[in-house]
């Protein structure tokens, strides 16, 4: 229960972290199609979206839209609009859509995925509250040589350092 408390946290935080980090929050997600795909989806304080997945030895990257309504349960759309853009490999590819219900206490109840086929695919969350399982999933995705990798470490100390606090 406090996992997926603090993945709420981590993933869909409402509050803004520190105003000299970039990154409201990130997720790391997988689920299985005709192949087995992983996404990093990364939101930044201005509510910009950039997520990439990866498959085979493929990994592509796109800008969504970020929703929340708030109904029985809180209802998280990431929207993929925007044109992909190929960083390793080639193919076509569909930007996907990823819908997560989360309870009023912070519960991730489900999360599914669609792309342009509209079959749903549930996702598994890959987060933890784990630093260094963070970290290992950050670089699946990202290099230092990425512009926004600082900031996403940056986010990543940061909330681990916030979870810490709150524990004690």
């Amino acid at each position: 229960m406090k996992k997926l408390y603090a993945l709420f946290l981590l993933m869909f935080s409402v509050f803004v972290f520190s105003q000299s980090c970039g990154i409201n929050s990130y997720g790391f997600v997988k689920w299985t199609s005709n192949k087995t795909y992983t996404a990093s989806i990364i939101v930044k304080n201005d509510y910009k979206t950039t997520v990439r997945v990866k498959y085979d030895d493929i990994m592509v990257q796109y800008e969504a839209d970020y929703d929340v309504q708030h109904l029985d349960d809180v209802i998280l759309k990431i929207e993929g609009t925007g044109t992909p853009v190929f960083l390793k490999g080639k193919s076509s590819y569909n930007p996907d859509t990823f819908i997560f219900r989360i309870s009023q206490e912070g519960n991730i109840i489900s999360g599914t995925t669609y792309d342009s086929s509209q079959v749903r695919n549930k996702l598994e969350i890959l987060d933890s509250d784990n630093l260094d399982n963070n970290l290992a999933l950050l670089e699946q995705f990202y290099t230092e040589k990425d512009a926004d990798y600082p900031e996403i470490v940056k986010s990543l100390l940061y909330f681990d350092y916030t979870n810490k606090k709150k524990k004690k």
